[in-house]
């Protein structure tokens, strides 16, 4: 009976009050923090946890950040401008005190991940009974703990879940201060929402909704107050374009960066996202699985909703739809950033149900299903049969003579950064979509002697992207290793 919503999804004898049972939370709680546990140190390596580990590694090492995987593109091997700034400062601090490792540098996800479920446990203590607060926050959890987007992010090199606290807390502080007139909590409020910007410039959903709210509560002081502490930090992510004074720079790596197209600089593809955002809900099974639950949950309580959680359910909107409008891409890993507020309004629903007495079998259908589809969508992130990472790279690098320069995945740089001159295979892909580097046929192997690159390491993803085949010798370079990888040295 303990764990009926993971293990038997078509368990419908109990109402949907059954999930508020201690006997039914706690050890759902329990099951899904072990998976989640016992998932950190087999996870699939993320392309991002090597991608944004180098730009803070050059910034510890050099107190800029700058990209030797990206030499080539838009001046990245001297200094970024566009990139996730105050972050990169957090690891570039992580690597000066722990070295650099992957695992420390995934944590300060979920170091950040556990704060905001301690401001959550904070807001229920502001909302609901007393009574009721440890019920409510570990029904939160289940949803919270077993969501796919959190289970990825929550341990991904990645500013998401640093975002997600930091606007959390803007929330909380500016709940806070309407409802006791502070203006300290406003101020407290406008500075998270303000220094999330400098984290990621997604972030200015949190200043977007924060304005909002005080505009349509007709709190016009706290307004300009907010707005002028909120934008006063955010423009510090200005200032080491202000100190190199390369604006000319800067305008260019914004325009032609990695995430972006040029579709995201024509004005009508703010109205386009908007009217596309449900693909962000709807992306793959596991967004679906979640997306349904909070339509559900949210439709059949919408009334309820509105008119007794009115600032929290105004203040998601807004960011749902702030989100819509600015955010390139449909991608789920930006609905982390807002998660913790689906997940409160999903459970206030189903408390409400509880409260009325809702007994229809499809709320226990769909929580059945949730529960088991996330933990189905979570085992994938797990990699319980592959060598690590540095045994990867260690057994293949150890043939490569130390100081060389070489082409390499982005994963190598883990234990090999400060032991060779390493380009990023990643790069290549822009130079093939922007016609950099070559004329007629690109043609990676030639553009690797352009950088004058005396190795090559490819991977199975590159191999069949370029179609290699085994025991060939391609233009400059001879092939010297062949196994799960291809090594090849310039003749």
């Amino acid at each position: 009976m303990a764990c009926i919503y993971l293990l038997f999804p078509f368990y419908s004898k109990s109402s949907v009050a059954s999930i508020f049972e201690r006997k039914v939370s706690v050890p759902l709680v329990l099951v899904l923090t072990f998976l989640l546990l016992a998932s950190l140190f087999r996870r699939t390596m993320h392309i991002d946890d090597a991608w944004l580990a180098e730009y803070a590694y050059w910034l510890n090492k050099s107190g800029h950040i700058k990209s030797e995987l990206f030499r080539g593109f838009e001046n990245y091997e001297y200094q970024i401008f566009v990139c996730h700034k105050l972050f990169l400062i957090q690891g570039a601090a992580l690597i000066k005190y722990f070295g650099f490792n992957l695992y420390i540098l995934k944590s300060i996800s979920l170091l950040y991940s556990l704060i905001a479920i301690a401001f959550v446990l904070a807001y229920f203590n502001k909302v609901v009974d007393l009574k009721n607060v440890w019920l409510h926050f570990l029904v939160f959890l289940a949803i919270f703990l077993a969501n796919p987007c959190f289970f990825e992010y929550a341990f991904v090199f990645r500013p998401e879940a640093n975002v997600m606290t930091f606007g959390l807390i803007s929330f909380y502080f500016l709940n806070q201060g309407l409802n006791d007139s502070k203006l300290g909590c406003i101020l407290i409020s406008a500075f998270f929402a303000g220094i999330a910007v400098l984290t990621h410039l997604n972030s200015v959903i949190f200043i977007s909704a924060g304005l909002l709210i005080l505009l349509f509560e007709k709190r016009y002081s706290y307004f300009c107050v907010f707005a002028f502490v909120a934008c006063l930090l955010s423009s510090f992510y200005f200032y080491d374009i202000l100190l190199s004074n390369k604006f000319e720079i800067f305008f260019r790596q914004l325009k032609n960066d990695p995430a972006l197209e040029s579709e995201d600089f024509i004005w009508y593809t703010y109205i386009l996202n908007i009217i596309k955002e449900h693909e962000r809900f709807f992306h793959s099974p596991k967004e679906i699985l979640f997306s349904v639950l909070l339509l559900m949950v949210v439709g059949y309580n919408f009334k309820y909703l509105v008119t007794m959680h009115k600032r929290l359910s105004l203040f998601t909107l807004f960011l749902v739809f702030s989100l819509a409008v600015v955010a390139h891409g449909k991608t789920s890993k930006y609905m982390f950033i807002y998660l913790p507020f689906l997940c409160i309004l999903i459970v206030i629903g189903l408390a409400n149900m509880q409260k009325i007495g809702f007994n229809r079998r499809w709320a226990n259908y769909l929580l059945g299903f949730y529960f088991v589809g996330s933990s189905f969508q979570n085992s994938i992130f797990i990699d319980w049969k592959s060598p690590s990472i540095s045994e990867q790279s260690s057994q293949v690098m150890k043939i490569i003579p130390r100081g060389s320069k070489v082409l390499v995945p982005f994963k190598f740089i883990f234990n090999e950064i400060s032991n060779y001159q390493m380009q990023g295979h990643h790069v290549y892909r822009f130079f093939e979509q922007t016609g950099q580097y070559y004329e007629h046929k690109f043609n990676p192997f030639l553009i690797s002697e352009y950088f004058r690159n005396e190795y090559i390491v490819i991977d199975n993803e590159y191999i069949n992207h370029y179609k290699l085949k085994s025991n060939n010798n391609y233009g400059p370079y001879r092939l010297i290793s062949q196994g799960k990888f291809m090594v090849f040295k310039k003749k």
